[in-house]
């Protein structure tokens, strides 16, 4: 069985941790604009306030002293993180491809290729598009300023 997902109840402990404990509670959590692999809470203890939770990457871990419990319907939950952590991983490397290729000039060549859309969209959800349009000149902005030029001005 693949030990690349650890399963509830499993203790562990993290880098730089000293000789603290945390047990896994939870998977994949979602903190405001955050994102990690693992909840996990102090061992022996547990959860003793609403803000005892450590979120933490499997990176972090130093070693793992227990192995938790996992039956077939948790084999069906890591199967599914799993598929969740791949498709993530193939995304973000999409996503950081398209950024080393974007350009002031080929954000122009965007934008002129799907003027077309602007009018549809912007008849259909004008305020939405108009934030897409202010997200897009601030990204355009970046772009230029960091090829050492004066960006563009904010829509």
């Amino acid at each position: 069985m693949p030990r690349d997902v650890l399963p509830l109840g499993s203790v562990v402990r993290l880098r730089d941790g000293g000789e603290a404990l945390v047990m896994v509670m939870g998977f994949e959590p979602v903190l405001g604009e955050a994102r990690a692999e693992y909840l996990g809470i102090p061992y022996p203890m547990g959860l003793m306030s609403e803000d005892g939770a450590l979120a933490f990457d499997a990176s972090a871990i130093e070693e793992v002293l227990y192995w938790g419990y996992l039956d077939d319907r948790g084999q069906e939950a890591f199967d599914a993180v799993r598929r969740y952590r791949v498709l993530a991983r193939e995304s973000m490397r999409a996503v950081d491809e398209l950024i080393e290729d974007l350009t002031p000039e080929r954000v122009e060549e965007l934008m002129v290729q799907y003027a077309p859309l602007q009018n549809a969209a912007t008849q259909a959800t004008g305020e939405q598009w108009q934030e897409g349009i202010a997200l897009l000149t601030k990204m355009m902005g970046a772009a230029k300023a960091a090829e050492g030029g004066q960006g563009y001005p904010a829509v």
